[in-house]
């Protein structure tokens, strides 16, 4: 379970001061890569609705050969998992991403998580964030036949217990009630991790769903988003609709009250962008029956913008960068082993299966300014440098904060050194010294101009001492 605790005035240096909020610009993409599965069912339902209704929630699907189940086990604590849970989710996936796709802990602060999520800092957005936090670390969920291996392309037979979140701590510190000092560390799913390293993700414009006010505009979003991927089309009657989205309260029984409540969302999706392309049109029609109405939706591209191949579940700015990513060419398999030699010195892993290709780019630019062999040692003496400053390196970017001093090492280790007994080493002389008989009978002038010529002769093979000093 989670650690929520008030921290000691003795762990402030340890936490992230509010009172020096960080300002670095977001470097993340617009889009968020989310777990397919997570969007296949709907999973949360409306923030407004009353706790009365808590219950498990059992969602089944009937498929060729097998009826696909999701248990959602709501908690009495926290409640059901709603949209808000889903945006805090989507704001700790952009988190995980910012830090470099780590495989174990991310370490992360709620001021921080806020500021992704456009929220006013203050005690309500704390409470409000760990409250979702929490939830999503202690909702359990159980999926048969339906929770997808991408790598494998095949369904779990049944996968329980099951948490969006498998650990979190949170610590703060106050003083006088007000927040001062916050931070913690967040460990996604496995199973998620896993299918988000091998790709097996859909896009979701985080910016544009934040930017709607209602939250059945929200709702609505990630559920047409999802239904339209692929299609320029869909139509759903609003009676089904409502089930679908989680709107069951008895007033929707009723067609005035689900019309009203369509109503507000529709001006506000009308023209939004999707990953692949944009609402172009939505209206409410009449069916045929003249019994309810049904919600017709268009897609278009969008404006000033090529649209997406529909087959590919990536956006347009990651099309590319997977593609250079996974090209395979000596330098990118250099910089692929590199990395592994990273996870094996850091990580213990024998043989890394998903390597992040953004930790690929930065070996294959370490690899191409220092060479393979400086490269490696860097790593090795970042594990020794790291465990003295107390550094916890989990991606392979961590490494290149001490490229200056290790390299600066590495040239030290591969100098010319003395010998044990702390002599000079002899150097054997290829040019015949005069024999004492001779020297005998030069003058002190032939002496000098001998000697030279020795001396020449040494410098020219061995390097003068000058130069080995410089």
């Amino acid at each position: 379970m989670a650690n929520y605790k008030t921290c000691s005035p003795s762990t402030q240096g340890k936490l992230s001061s509010s009172a020096n909020p960080s300002h670095k610009r977001n470097r993340l993409r617009p889009s968020v890569q989310v777990d397919r599965n997570l969007d296949r069912f709907p999973l949360w339902v409306p923030a407004s609705r009353p706790k009365a209704e808590i219950k498990p929630r059992i969602i089944t699907r009937q498929t060729q050969d097998k009826i696909q189940k999701v248990i959602i086990n709501p908690t009495a604590q926290y409640g059901d998992l709603t949209t808000e849970d889903y945006v805090t989710f989507l704001g700790l996936l952009k988190y995980w991403d910012e830090k470099e796709r780590p495989i174990g802990n991310v370490s992360f602060s709620v001021r921080k998580l806020a500021r992704i999520l456009k929220k006013k800092w203050g005690g309500k957005t704390y409470e409000g964030l760990t409250n979702s936090l929490l939830k999503l670390r202690s909702t359990p969920i159980e999926w048969h036949h339906c929770f997808i291996n991408g790598e494998a392309g095949t369904a779990y037979k049944s996968l329980r217990p099951f948490n969006l979140i498998e650990d979190l701590e949170l610590a703060r510190k106050e003083e006088q009630g007000r927040i001062t000092g916050e931070s913690g560390y967040f460990r996604l799913n496995k199973h998620i991790l896993k299918n988000l390293m091998n790709d097996y993700t859909k896009p979701v414009l985080l910016d544009t769903l934040l930017k709607f006010k209602s939250e059945i505009a929200q709702i609505l979003y990630i559920h047409l988003d999802l239904m339209i991927y692929g299609r320029t089309r869909y139509e759903r009657c609003t009676k089904e609709l409502f089930a679908d989205i989680g709107y069951t309260a008895t007033r929707y029984k009723y067609l005035s009250n689900r019309r009203r409540k369509l109503s507000e969302a529709i001006e506000e999706l009308r023209g939004a962008p999707l990953p692949t392309g944009r609402f172009k049109d939505i209206q409410l029609q009449p069916t045929a029956d003249k019994k309810d109405l049904k919600l017709v939706v268009i897609k278009g591209a969008r404006q000033q913008e090529l649209p997406l191949k529909e087959d590919s579940h990536i956006s347009t700015e990651e099309t590319f960068f997977h593609s250079t990513a996974t090209a395979k060419t000596p330098e990118r398999e250099a910089a692929k082993k590199l990395v592994s030699f990273f996870y094996k010195v850091f990580h213990s892993i024998e043989e890394a299966e998903h390597i992040p290709p953004k930790a690929i780019e930065q070996a294959l630019g370490l690899i191409k300014e220092v060479g393979y062999e400086k490269a490696q040692y860097l790593v090795k003496r970042s594990k020794e440098l790291s465990s003295k400053t107390n550094f916890n390196i989990q991606v392979f970017g961590g490494v290149l904060q001490y490229k200056t001093i290790a390299l600066a090492d590495y040239d030290k280790a591969t100098k010319v050194r003395p010998t044990l007994a702390g002599k000079r080493q002899a150097v054997p002389i290829t040019e015949p010294l005069p024999t004492e008989e001779q020297t005998s009978t030069l003058s002190h002038e032939e002496l000098v101009r001998q000697n030279k010529k020795l001396i020449a002769s040494f410098e020219k093979k061995y390097g003068s001492r000058k130069q080995k000093t410089a």
